[in-house]
């Protein structure tokens, strides 16, 4: 079978350095991987195809569960307002006020101004 996916004629080398990659919690299923030679794409790798199997969406719920994958809640603050130097002040500020009430373990510590560093940055 055809496993190399990437050759150098002039020293003769071969080796598989395409790859298909999907995530682990997913309900697709690569069922088969193949590298067709005969597609010329205009540089030294072959063409990588693959069959995937598509799980049916009969109920709302698994309907649900697959828009959710890979959505994640991340929060974005506005940095390019800090090159302001009166928004930096009022952010140092707060943070600093928010940092002195602190007095506890090195965890709780660190949870509380990661959050009072996103506080602040929502206030400012």
């Amino acid at each position: 079978m055809h496993k190399y996916t990437w050759y150098q004629h002039t020293r003769d080398i071969k080796s598989i350095i395409d790859y298909f990659v999907i995530k682990q919690k997913t309900r697709l299923k690569v069922l088969d991987v193949r590298v067709k030679r005969g597609y010329d794409c205009g540089s030294n790798h072959h063409l990588l195809t693959s069959t995937v199997y598509l799980p049916y969406r009969g109920s709302n719920n698994n309907r649900e569960e697959n828009e959710n994958i890979g959505q994640t809640t991340e929060e974005r603050f506005n940095l390019q307002s800090l090159y302001e130097e009166s928004i930096a002040y009022l952010y140092r500020r707060r943070v600093e006020q928010k940092i002195k009430t602190l007095r506890r373990t090195v965890e709780e510590e660190y949870e509380h101004i990661k959050a009072f560093i996103k506080e602040a940055a929502k206030e400012a």
